[in-house]
């Protein structure tokens, strides 16, 4: 079965301290982060296939499904695993380095390598 995908940029993460203050903060481009305390709690932002619903992940291990938020500074938000929508428009994406990859289809297995290549990320070498 042959799969395709599109990508959607979010060119800005904010905090918000509470769900309230969080919805204020959405349109499109924004990941907000919900962060009462110490840790992230959510993420929310505006569905990447354009439909307008919020997507809100958890990110509090628990009494439901979480997923694990990585931050890098320079490179910006990754969640894991990919997010597929159960209602609604039904979107499966995965979201790495502030960008959604909207995905169609069923997608093979992949190296690390293939995997790194598929974002257009440069192999990393190790100097001896």
């Amino acid at each position: 079965m042959k799969f395709s995908y599109r990508d959607v940029r979010y060119s800005q993460i904010v905090r918000a301290h509470d769900q309230a203050e969080a919805k204020q903060q959405l349109k499109a481009g924004v990941l907000v982060l919900v962060i009462p305390n110490e840790r992230p709690k959510s993420l929310k932002f505006l569905c990447p296939c354009g439909c307008g619903e919020i997507v809100s992940v958890n990110l509090m291990p628990g009494n439901e499904k979480a997923w694990t938020l990585d931050y890098k500074p320079k490179r910006g938000i990754s969640l894991w695993p990919s997010v597929w929508l159960t209602s609604g428009c039904r979107s499966h994406f995965i979201l790495r380095n502030n960008r959604a990859r909207l995905l169609f289809g069923k997608i093979p297995e992949m190296s690390s390598t293939e995997l790194r290549s598929w974002w257009g990320e440069e192999e990393k070498t190790s100097r001896s």
